[in-house]
């Protein structure tokens, strides 16, 4: 499975953008916050969002325009399959988020190779 090149480098370009604060074990974590913080995943949600593929429930959770389906810690299966991502690689970039403490530039390199 390949990353789409678009959603890829918008999704990168976000990633840098200094915009979005971090956060893990969730996509997006609104709880007792000014604004909004994204895991990786998340800010993928963001571009998802844009793209008119996906919006945010309530609770943080991301859920696809097309069938429904939603999370709120990883990308719903439709939509990571749209984009191209696939699960070894969304598993691998939740580990370094949430596990490892990697940080959004250290994730967009690794994002620039899939």
């Amino acid at each position: 499975m390949k990353l789409n090149k678009i959603f890829k480098a918008a999704w990168l370009k976000k990633l840098l953008s200094g915009n979005y604060r971090q956060t893990t074990g969730c996509l997006k974590d609104t709880n007792n916050r000014s604004r909004p913080h994204y895991c990786c995943l998340g800010v993928a949600g963001c571009v998802l969002k844009e793209m008119g593929l996906a919006e945010w429930g309530n609770n943080g959770e991301l859920i696809s325009l097309s069938d429904g389906g939603s999370n709120d810690s990883i990308l719903p299966r439709q939509l990571r399959e749209k984009i191209g991502l696939s699960n070894d690689a969304q598993d691998h970039l939740m580990e370094m988020n949430d596990d490892e403490g990697k940080n959004f530039r250290e994730i967009a390199d690794y994002i620039k190779k899939l």
